[in-house]
Formats: C-alpha cells, structure tokens, sequence
C-alpha cells in the first residue's frame, strides 16, 4: 500500500487540523495532548474517527484512525506519539459485564448476613 492510500481515508478538514497543529506541536510525544489540540479545531462531527475512553476503566484506547495520525505524525516530525501507561487502557482487561460489583456485593452481604443469623441463633 503506498502512502496515498493509506492516508486517503482521513477527510480534508481532519489534514488540516492535523497540519496546522504540527506547526506549534511538532516536538510534542504525547498522543493525548496533540489529539485534544485537533479535536478543538474540528467541528463535533469528526470525533467519530478518534479513537474513545473505555467505558468501564475510562482510560483511552486507540484505534486504526488514531494509529494512522500517529504514523503521519512520525513521518512528518520524527516524533512518535504515545499514550502514557497510567493513562492507556490494558486491551487484556476484559469487562465481567453490567451490574458485577453490585452482584458481588451482594453475595459478600448474604455471607455476612447467614453467619450474623447462625451466631444468633
């Protein structure tokens, strides 16, 4: 694939966001920072391309479209961008679904409960 195409699928607002950002950003390694930077020159309907929060651990994951900004970013400025490890979500981590920790609640309280009423009785 040469460069043309991998890059063809980024609308022509996105480039420009994107370039006049690397004009004052162009030393910055830190994807989180240069992202929001592009996000506030974008109209709400281009964030559907960057990548989101996990919903359960709120850390950031990235996506395909991000990768690729990220790999114009490094062709363009020699400067790869990441996300810190504190601040990126572990892809391993898998969600046990809606409701765990109340569920897990309440069989510790039922424990607790049944052990309350053998003690009294």
């Amino acid at each position: 694939m040469n460069t043309q195409d991998k890059y063809a699928r980024i609308p022509d607002k996105i480039w420009d966001a994107i370039n006049y950002v690397m004009q004052y950003a162009s030393k910055s390694e830190d994807w989180l920072a240069v992202k929001k930077e592009i996000l506030w020159m974008l109209p709400n309907k281009y964030r559907k391309y960057f990548g989101r929060r996990h919903q359960i651990t709120r850390k950031n994951t990235l996506n395909d479209f991000d990768q690729l900004v990220i790999d114009y970013w490094h062709s363009e400025t020699g400067k790869t961008l990441r996300i810190a490890d504190n601040q990126r979500h572990d892809p391993e981590l898998v969600s046990v679904g809606r409701g765990h920790a109340t569920r897990e609640a309440n069989k510790l309280r039922n424990i607790i409960n049944e052990k309350e009423e053998s003690v009294n009785t």
